[in-house]
C-alpha cells in the first residue's frame, strides 16, 4: 500500500488527524493537535506545543520536541523520543514493546505491557514500570524510577546525579 502524509503547519491549532490502514507520516508544527496512528506503520514528528500522538495497530516511530507533548503507544511496538526542548512531556508505552529516549525536563514515562527500554538524559524525569520487563539507563539528573509488574533493571551511569529508584512488584 501507499504511504499517506498528513501535515499541520505552524499556526495550525487543535486539529485531529487519523491514519488509515496503510503506512502514515505525520508532521505537526501546530499546537494542541491530536494524531492517531493507523493500521500500518506510523512515523510522526511533533514540534508544536501540546501535541498528542496515540498509536494504533501498527508500529510507531515518534519524535516530540514541543512543550508538553504526549506520546501514547498502541498495540504495535513504539519507538518514542522527547528532545531536550520538551518540558512536562509524557510517554506511555502501549501493548507492544517500547523504546523511549527522554532528554527533556520534568517528563513522565510509563512502561509498556511488552519489554520497555528507556534512556534518560534530561532532568527530573519520573519513570513508572509497566507490566513488561523494563531496563532504564540514566545519565541525567534527579531521575525517579519506580519498578513495574515484571523485572526492572535500573542503571545510573556517568553524569547521573540525585537519582532515586524503587523496586517493583513481581
Amino acid at each position: 500500500g501507499a504511504t499517506s502524509i498528513l501535515r499541520f503547519i505552524s499556526g495550525a491549532s487543535d486539529g485531529i488527524a487519523f491514519g488509515g490502514t496503510d503506512a502514515i507520516t505525520f508532521t505537526d508544527a501546530g499546537s494542541g493537535d491530536t494524531l492517531v496512528g493507523g493500521g500500518g506503520d506510523t512515523t510522526a514528528t511533533l514540534s508544536g506545543a501540546g501535541g498528542l500522538f496515540v498509536g494504533n495497530a501498527g508500529g510507531a516511530t515518534v519524535s516530540g520536541s514541543g512543550l508538553g507533548d504526549t506520546l501514547a503507544g498502541g498495540s504495535g511496538g513504539s519507538n518514542f523520543r522527547l528532545t531536550a526542548a520538551v518540558s512536562g512531556g509524557v510517554m506511555f508505552g502501549g501493548a507492544g514493546a517500547a523504546t523511549m529516549v527522554d532528554a527533556g525536563t520534568q517528563d513522565t514515562l510509563l512502561g509498556a505491557a511488552g519489554t520497555t527500554a528507556v534512556t534518560l538524559s534530561g532532568a527530573h524525569a519520573l519513570y513508572f514500570g509497566g507490566s513488561g520487563a523494563g531496563t532504564v539507563s540514566v545519565s541525567g539528573t534527579n531521575a525517579t524510577l519506580v519498578g513495574g509488574g515484571n523485572s526492572s533493571v535500573f542503571e545510573f551511569g556517568g553524569g547521573a546525579s540525585g537519582g532515586v529508584a524503587f523496586g517493583g512488584v513481581n
